[in-house]
């Protein structure tokens, strides 16, 4: 009875496991995909030009480093690559612009986290999963390992 509850529980606990790692593949799935469904790459001409005839048709605005990025009155979300050293569009902006933000680029850190740190988690995951194995005496990749011994006539059968 109690080797059926230790079954159940460890087919439970796989299945949580594998509800989550579902689960985060999900999340980011879906965070990649609705980033990019209505967003459009703008020409800094195109904008310069929209912000200098129609500033009204620009909703919010948010720049970081070289790159802005922003919402217009139809609902779309731009992007669009300026110059580093352009003060007169700043000026530009800042005359025509109810809502503008300047955000600071990322630090080396967050870099490193953002790159490293799915490639650090799926290499915990990979380790959990074989070294898991190790609870039972053996691990998971030592299949077809006999662990039969040779007894011979000398030695007792019964130990304790």
């Amino acid at each position: 009875m109690e080797q059926k509850d230790k079954k159940k529980e460890y087919r439970i606990r796989s299945l949580v496991i594998w509800l989550l790692i579902l689960g985060v593949f999900y999340i980011f799935w879906q965070a990649s995909v609705t980033t990019n469904l209505n967003q459009v790459e703008l020409k800094y001409s195109e904008f310069y030009a929209i912000l200098k005839e129609r500033p009204e048709d620009v909703v919010t605005v948010v720049k970081t480093d070289s790159l802005l990025k922003g919402r217009l009155k139809n609902g779309t979300i731009f992007r669009v690559l300026i110059p580093e050293e352009d003060r007169d569009f700043i000026k530009l902006m800042r005359e025509n612009l109810n809502d503008f933000q300047v955000q600071p680029s990322k630090t080396l850190l967050a870099n490193l986290f953002f790159s490293l740190g799915p490639i650090l988690l799926f290499m915990a995951f990979l380790w959990y999963f074989v070294y898991r194995g190790a609870r039972g005496g053996a691990k998971i990749f030592s299949f077809g390992k006999s662990r039969a011994k040779i007894i011979t006539e000398g030695q007792s059968k019964v130990t304790f």
